[in-house]
């Protein structure tokens, strides 16, 4: 069975591609939530002489995916969430999209398919178009970093675009893009891809689109077109009287979720171990450091955070940027590396101090798992040797024992976590082993940095200080909005 994302972005294309033969002065007697409002129900129907049916068949033929029509069909059947996010996209774009990207994209509003180099195909996980601009992206990302210029830990940080729409002309002009990067001898960058592409949606010929869930109302947002209103929305925009308009601004002791030093909570004495109380656990460190974010100088304002921490199940770092009352976050890195990188723009060493300090915790993490470490808990009197109690080695060994004793203890009424809850016996104790590995040693260097004077200061004749800056950094990266981005449309 094929993986949800692809199953979702590849039925976002299905139906772009429907809404392209139907045209915008039809798609509300096809695309129509009301008299459509699954997809059984739209599968079933038809207008003006041609079954939805006949519609479906057509545009699969326009849609290239690393999955079968008939998965996205049965995935479509069974989630009635992206069935109506796809109809959503699908009619606003062909009802608005050379509004608000480019006047050239009105062909699509026509009925009918495009013919011959103008016709529209649409891209997910394909060779042809989406892995020919990896290709491209690769050797770009390479030569930046040789050339010491910003480079991208993954694909999605330069370009976030989860289908293609592309014509069959852009198709040959990527192929000989690619033998440009691969054999010119002018070194091949950024600069010559995102123009490339940049180029090509000023033509109508080419379409990143990058996709949001959303089953209300769908805004089309174009990302990098604009490089001074991205600046203003970022780093913001001086006003004649000195003052700086929009801009993203730490929010200091603000409501702030910093670090707290975590202490092993106390458990009860058999397995599963669980934390004596309910208080014990709620009152319990916080295992993340938020950082609160404002859109306004005054820093009084809510626009969003930012959460690091650790993950457990991954034993990864995890930063995630998320705004205000959104449906979807903002953005993520999930590198310990790239966010010791991007830290270190800011504050020269500190960024090496996390890293360092972040790969010893981990090491040792790993270690309390597989049991070449001891896991002391504390039980009552004092710390105790957790693989004493069960007889085995590491936390891992004791799942079994951990979750059948913790199932006796829900049906006995007696476990402080419901048979709902997002957190078990197991996981609490893994937490537990995170928390004093890995976010005691990289939390008192983070809580530290934010925390002190010199990050907070704003010297003479600047506007923002270190941690502002730093999370303007942070959000260009986590929203692919650096400067080496590329441009791309997200529908949300």
């Amino acid at each position: 069975m094929s993986d949800v994302t692809s199953l979702s972005e590849s039925a976002q294309a299905l139906f772009c591609a429907i809404a392209d033969g139907v045209g915008k002065n039809n798609i509300v007697n096809v695309l129509s939530l009301t008299k459509y409002p699954t997809y059984t129900d739209f599968a079933a129907g038809g207008w003006n002489n041609k079954t939805n049916r006949k519609r479906i068949d057509e545009a699969s033929k326009y849609v290239t995916a690393n999955v079968t029509i008939d998965e996205v069909e049965a995935f479509l059947l069974k989630d009635k969430g992206w069935y109506t996010s796809s109809v959503q996209i699908a009619k606003t774009l062909i009802e608005s999209l050379y509004k608000v990207v480019d006047k050239d994209f009105k062909n699509l509003s026509a009925k009918g398919f495009l013919t011959g180099s103008k016709s529209m195909y649409y891209f997910r996980g394909d060779e042809k178009v989406m892995g020919t601009i990896q290709e491209c992206f690769k050797v770009a990302n390479k030569k930046n970093g040789e050339l010491g210029s910003t480079m991208f830990g993954d694909l999605n940080k330069w370009s976030p675009a989860d289908i293609y729409y592309a014509n069959k002309g852009v198709q040959a002009k990527l192929d000989n893009q690619l033998k440009l990067a691969n054999n010119s001898k002018v070194p091949y960058t950024f600069v010559d891809l995102n123009l490339f592409i940049a180029n090509e949606i000023d033509q109508g010929n080419l379409l990143p689109l990058s996709l949001k869930k959303q089953v209300k109302s769908v805004t089309i947002e174009p990302v990098n077109f604009d490089i001074a209103a991205k600046d203003k929305v970022i780093d913001g925009a001086m006003k004649k009287n000195g003052q700086v308009d929009g801009g993203l601004w730490y929010r200091g002791k603000a409501g702030q979720s910093l670090w707290t030093k975590y202490e092993p909570l106390k458990r009860k004495h058999t397995s599963p171990f669980e934390p004596r109380t309910s208080q014990i656990n709620n009152d319990a460190p916080a295992r993340d450091i938020v950082m609160k974010i404002s859109g306004n100088q005054g820093r009084a304002d809510e626009k969003g955070k930012i959460q690091m921490r650790h993950d457990a199940t991954t034993n990864s770092w995890k930063v995630d940027f998320s705004y205000t009352g959104a449906q979807a976050r903002g953005g993520s890195i999930v590198s310990a590396k790239t966010f010791a990188d991007l830290l270190d723009q800011v504050e020269k060493g500190l960024g090496q101090q996390f890293f360092v300090a972040f790969k010893t915790g981990v090491a040792e993490y790993k270690q309390l798992l597989s049991g070449g470490m001891d896991f002391k808990i504390d039980t009552g009197n004092g710390l105790t040797n957790f693989d004493f109690l069960l007889g085995l080695k590491g936390l891992k060994a004791h799942r079994k024992q951990i979750e059948s004793d913790w199932q006796r203890e829900i049906k006995n009424g007696t476990s402080i976590f419901g048979p709902k809850s997002k957190t078990n016996p197991y996981t609490n104790l893994r937490g537990e082993a995170a928390a004093i590995s890995v976010m005691n040693r990289v939390g008192p260097i983070l809580n530290g940095w934010l925390k002190s004077q010199n990050a907070n200061e704003i010297p003479d004749g600047m506007t923002s200080n270190k941690v502002d800056k730093f999370i303007r950094i942070l959000f260009r990266y986590v929203t692919s909005q650096s400067e080496s981005s590329a441009q791309f449309v997200i529908a949300k």
